[in-house]
């Protein structure tokens, strides 16, 4: 079977607008299922969590760095949480600075 971009595109934007409107039209009483009380009761997973030490953090950066110039990688994108500015150097590749954001 071959669906055209258009056809896909209104396809997609009906079942997007019949999901929406599914969800507005639900009742309190649908939230009130077995799944739901169970995630009612759920707690968190991170309340004792200890963050690393700086020390720590700096180790890890140090490792990484030496498996980037293992492994010929020149630069990295990390995701939000941490700041690590991370540069080319006369080794292959420096850490500069971390930061918690």
């Amino acid at each position: 079977m071959h669906i055209h971009r258009r056809e896909f595109l209104k396809f997609s934007a009906g079942a997007a607008g019949a999901a929406l409107l599914a969800s507005a039209c639900s009742s309190p009483a649908d939230h009130e299922s077995a799944s739901y009380e169970q995630m009612k009761t759920l707690k968190s997973m991170t309340g004792d969590v200890v963050p690393i030490k700086d020390e720590e953090r700096w180790d890890r950066i140090e490792q990484a760095r030496r498996l980037m110039i293992s492994s010929g990688i020149k630069s990295i994108y990390l995701e939000a949480g941490q700041v690590c500015s991370i540069s080319p150097g006369s080794d292959g590749v420096t850490a500069n600075a971390c930061s918690s954001m």
